[in-house]
């Protein structure tokens, strides 16, 4: 940033951002360092102008004519208008700018019906949409899930945003089948999953025979994310794929869909719940003592890791009521590291470990 001023890229022209005196009125209060944007015309603007904070520009930006603010901020002047080919460099987000999806491969397997799709910057990625049959808050938990689990060193795909094309939006292929009806996906802005490897070239394996696990090079990662399942309260099946590294001859385990953590926003205890398939995998790490290390992991986990989350949220996938939710569930994670161990332990007798 130069001169004050900041670039926001949309659909490939820079506008500028320009650094502003502070303004306070009766409507809201603009924080010590504000910005005035400036669009050409034609593309998206604010009506009438106003001013922000430039987190606040780029949440706005990112919205699309949504007024449910992750942060708590109210915007309660001025509407914004936004392109169908939004693509914004949202760079305070750890998800980055977004990608566009360039081709619908293929469905995938899974209760998100999400879709195997290739991006413009030529890798694979699952792809998850908004309005799919699990709700979009399945899509918004992989996102809260990404940084905690990355934060426990645990090999994850890297997560992005996704900017779905008018064209690409109606390819035949691309709809959720409930019951018998055909929905299509909602908005333009989605959530993608890099596959580990290209999967037109490499194999990616969704199970392993037991006799392999002891070829897992990160075979202690099981006890890592079984210790955050737990503190997440991860209501699926645990899922992990496995790709081959020929020069070590051994595997790699990647840790995928964590869309089914924080139980629908309220904690709870179910003992049999986010486990792996074959639960045979656990008896081939020392769960006692890779749990403890995990637990102290989980409880070293910085207190912003989880608002920075929400700040990473596009502003249109949260529902009205979200925000209430979302702070119930903050306390709620906060309270819950205090009893983790012992909820730990108590699984861990369950499964005899």
């Amino acid at each position: 940033m130069r001169d004050g001023s900041a670039t926001v890229f949309v659909t490939g022209r820079c506008h500028e951002v320009r650094k502003q005196p502070v303004r306070r009125d009766k409507h809201f209060t603009v924080p010590d360092t504000s910005y005035a944007v400036h669009f050409e015309s034609g593309y998206p603007r604010f009506n009438p102008p106003i001013k922000r904070s430039l987190s606040q520009i780029f949440s706005l930006i990112a919205c699309r004519q949504n007024r449910h603010n992750p942060l708590g901020r109210a915007f309660t002047r001025g509407t914004f208008m936004s392109s169908p080919h939004l693509a914004i460099h949202y760079k305070e987000s750890f998800l980055g700018a977004p990608l566009t999806i360039e081709r619908i491969h293929r469905r995938l397997r899974g209760g998100s019906q999400s879709f195997l799709v290739e991006c413009d910057d030529k890798h694979f990625y699952a792809a998850k949409f908004l309005g799919n049959p699990q709700g979009n808050r399945s899509v918004i938990n992989e996102v809260f899930f990404y940084p905690i689990i990355k934060a426990a060193e645990v090999l994850t795909p890297r997560l992005v945003l996704l900017h779905l094309p008018p064209d690409i939006a109606k390819d035949d292929r691309l709809y959720f089948a409930m019951g018998n009806k055909r929905i299509r996906p909602e908005g333009t802005l989605h959530l993608g999953s890099q596959f580990p490897v290209n999967p037109d070239l490499t194999a990616i394996f969704d199970l392993l025979p037991s006799m392999l696990f002891s070829k897992i090079r990160n075979l202690n990662d099981v006890a890592k994310v079984f210790v955050l399942d737990k503190y997440v309260h991860h209501t699926d099946k645990r899922q992990a794929v496995f790709t081959r590294d020929r020069r070590f001859a051994d595997f790699l385990m990647h840790f995928i869909d964590h869309g089914m953590c924080f139980a629908n926003w309220v904690l709870g205890d179910e003992p049999l719940h986010g486990l792996m398939f074959d639960r045979t995998i656990y008896s081939k790490v020392d769960m006692r003592r890779e749990t403890e290390k995990a637990l102290s992991l989980v409880d070293a986990l910085p207190d912003d890791i989880f608002p920075s989350a929400i700040e990473a949220v596009p502003p249109s996938w949260f529902a009205p009521g979200d925000m209430e939710a979302l702070a119930a569930l903050q306390d709620s994670l906060r309270k819950r590291k205090g009893s983790l161990p012992l909820l730990v332990k108590r699984h861990l007798d369950d499964l005899g470990l």
